[in-house]
């Protein structure tokens, strides 16, 4: 699960992180895909829950901010 935050920048996994909390229907279906992996990360970690607020709509919530979300799984990625 690990080998694609290895794969990806950091400014890339913090776009990444931003259009897993936007809703799906504003990105291709490729770019929200790789979202979603690394979406699965963060609320494998604890940073973000799964949260359908329905068709078209957001998949992702949290109490966190995104800055906090992107630094847990920046840790992440270095223990890896």
């Amino acid at each position: 699960m690990y080998e694609l935050l290895k794969k990806l920048t950091e400014e890339e996994i913090e776009n990444l992180v931003r259009i897993g909390f936007d809703q799906p229907k504003f990105y291709r279906p490729e770019v929200w895909r790789k979202a979603k992996r690394v979406m699965t990360i963060a609320c494998s970690l604890g940073l973000a829950e799964p949260f359908d607020f329905g068709r078209g709509k957001g998949k992702y919530i949290t109490n966190l901010s995104y800055s906090d979300v992107v630094s847990g799984i920046l840790k992440a990625r270095k223990r890896a």
